[in-house]
C-alpha cells in the first residue's frame, strides 16, 4: 500500500513539474463586431489589424475558411456569398442562415483561439429574371455532350484546386480586360420552358472582331482549354481566392503554366463555344463563388480602415 502511495505522490509531482514550464494563456484583446450587409454574388473586402501574438492566422466565415493575404501586420480577403445562396437551381429554398458571423483564427501558445470581429447579414439580390420558350434540344444537351461536360467540369476542378490560397500574386489593382461596350451584366436569369434555370456568371463584353484581350492582373495561367460551353477559355489564378476567366476566344497567346503581368495580351476575342456573336465573357471568381466582376472592381479600390485589435485595460489584463 505504502509503494502505491509514494507512487502515485511521485507521478503527480512529475506532472506539475511539466506543467511549470507551460506559459499561461495571457489576456486577449477584441474587435469591435461590425455588422454589414452582404448580397449573393457581390464582394466584401475585409481588412484587420493583426494581434501581435499568435501564428497560423487565418479567416473563417460561417463554415469557410477564406484565402487572404498577410502584409505589414494585416490580414485582407474577400467574402462573397454564393449566388445560388438562397435557392437552388431548381427554385427549392435553403437553409442557408441569414446571418454569417466571421472570426479571426490562430494559435497562441499552442493553444486555439479565436476573434469575433464581423457579421454579415445576408440579403436577396433582385437579379433580372427572364422566361424563355427554346425547342427542347436547346435545352437538353446529348449523352455525348454530356460527358464532354462532367469531363471538363472535372479539369476546372483540377484548375481551381491548383490556386494559390495563403497569398497575393500582384500588388496591383485589377483592371478590366477590355475597354468596350458591356452587352450582358452578371447575374441575369433565364428559365428555360418553365424548368430549367440559367444565370450568367459573368461579365459580356463586345468584340466585334478579333480583339486583343489583355490579363486583368498579374497572376499564373492554370487552363487554357477549348470548352464546350465557354469555347476556347483562359483561366489564371491571382492568388488570396480570385481567378478570372476569359471565353469564347478565337486565339490563345497563353498556355498552362505561363506567368502573366497586368495587361498583357493573353488571346484574341472571338465566338467559340455556346455563344450567338462574337464577344468576350469575363468572369471572376472569389472564394470559389463566381461574382459580379464589375462590383469586385469597385470593392477593391476601397480603402478601408482596418478593424483594429483591442487590447484589454490594464485593469481588465489582470482580472
Amino acid at each position: 500500500m505504502r509503494h502505491n502511495t509514494t507512487f502515485f505522490l511521485f507521478s503527480f509531482l512529475l506532472f506539475l513539474c511539466s506543467c511549470a514550464g507551460l506559459k499561461p494563456l495571457p489576456k486577449l484583446g477584441t474587435y469591435d463586431v461590425e455588422q454589414r450587409i452582404a448580397y449573393p454574388g457581390k464582394v466584401n473586402k475585409i481588412i484587420l489589424d493583426l494581434p501581435s501574438l499568435g501564428e497560423e492566422f487565418h479567416i473563417l466565415c460561417g463554415d469557410k475558411r477564406l484565402s487572404h493575404e498577410i502584409k505589414n501586420g494585416k490580414i485582407t480577403a474577400f467574402y462573397a456569398p454564393r449566388y445560388w445562396y438562397f435557392e437552388t437551381k431548381d427554385g427549392e429554398k435553403t437553409d442557408a442562415p441569414s446571418n454569417v458571423h466571421c472570426y479571426l483564427k490562430s494559435k497562441v501558445y499552442g493553444s486555439e483561439v479565436q476573434y469575433h470581429f464581423t457579421t454579415f447579414n445576408i440579403r436577396p439580390f433582385d437579379y433580372k429574371k427572364s422566361y424563355i420558350k427554346v425547342a427542347k434540344k436547346h435545352v437538353d444537351l446529348s449523352p455525348e455532350a454530356v460527358e464532354r461536360w462532367k469531363r471538363e467540369v472535372k479539369l476546372q476542378s483540377e484548375a481551381y484546386a491548383s490556386a494559390v490560397t495563403d497569398r497575393s500574386l500582384t500588388d496591383k489593382e485589377f483592371i478590366r480586360p477590355l475597354n468596350s461596350k458591356i452587352t450582358a451584366v452578371y447575374g441575369n436569369r433565364r428559365v428555360f420552358n418553365d424548368k430549367k434555370n440559367s444565370w450568367h456568371s459573368g461579365t459580356d463584353m463586345r468584340a466585334r472582331r478579333p480583339t486583343p484581350i489583355k490579363a486583368s492582373n498579374d497572376g499564373k495561367v492554370i487552363l487554357v482549354e477549348d470548352l464546350f460551353f465557354n469555347g476556347k477559355a483562359v483561366f489564371i489564378d491571382h492568388g488570396a481566392g480570385v481567378i478570372t476567366m476569359y471565353c469564347h476566344l478565337s486565339e490563345f497567346k497563353v498556355k498552362t503554366g505561363d506567368t502573366v503581368k497586368r495587361g498583357q495580351i493573353i488571346a484574341l476575342s472571338g465566338n467559340t463555344g455556346r455563344s450567338s456573336a462574337p464577344h468576350l465573357h469575363w468572369g471572376v471568381r472569389v472564394q470559389g463563388n463566381w461574382v459580379d466582376g464589375l462590383q469586385f472592381l469597385k470593392e477593391q479600390k476601397k480603402q478601408l480602415n482596418p478593424q483594429a485589435y483591442k487590447m484589454p485595460s490594464e485593469k481588465e489584463g489582470m482580472n
